[in-house]
């Protein structure tokens, strides 16, 4: 049996933040790239037949973990930070319904509520980032590593890993309505 852990989420939920602040721990687990000694923090999960080494050669979906975790970024701050993104291509290899929409604020709304509804089906927990914090403790207590303060997390929280300036979206009014009951879902987990 693995001991290994895969943080999963869709494109900025924070996964770069966590595999830094995990990192900061001791604990390997890479961003994006291989699944280290201890794990994978991601967001490209799912293997696209398109791109078959996306951001991990690995096949997460069929990878054997301890425990798989989904982080969800509260939907107003991720799909305005999505506005940010260069390519739609892997998503849309993934989510089809991404190919029929024109405007960058619909592809986001749409994208944050499909891809994060079917990483739901893969993993056996799932925590909004701002319980990060609670998280990484486990972690660490799962790998037999001393846990961090709450001062020195604040400390990584403070340093903003790969933040980017983005537009604000007003998403709410973009959720399409055979969406709403999934969205509402997922609002609910935060």
């Amino acid at each position: 049996m693995t001991n290994k852990i895969l943080i999963t989420g869709c494109a900025r939920s924070g996964t770069k933040f966590s595999s830094y602040a995990l990192h900061h721990c001791s604990i390997h687990m890479p961003h994006e790239r291989y699944v280290g000694q201890q794990g994978i923090v991601t967001w490209g999960f799912f293997s696209s037949p398109k791109r078959p080494s996306f951001f991990c050669s690995d096949r997460l979906e069929e990878t054997p973990f301890a425990k798989k975790y989904l982080q969800i970024r509260n939907p107003q701050d991720c799909i305005s930070s999505l506005m940010t993104n260069g390519t739609w291509d892997y998503p849309a290899d993934i989510l089809p319904e991404l190919k029929g929409l024109r405007k960058r604020e619909e592809q986001a709304t749409v994208y944050w509520i499909l891809w994060n509804t079917k990483l739901l089906k893969h993993v056996d927990e799932s925590y909004n980032l701002n319980s990060f914090e609670k998280i990484l403790n486990q972690i660490c207590k799962h790998f037999s590593m001393p846990i961090l303060t709450h001062e020195s997390y604040q400390r990584l929280v403070q340093q903003k890993i790969n933040t980017r300036n983005h537009p604000e979206v007003d998403h709410e009014k973009l959720v399409p309505k055979t969406l709403q009951y999934e969205y509402d879902r997922l609002r609910g987990l935060l």
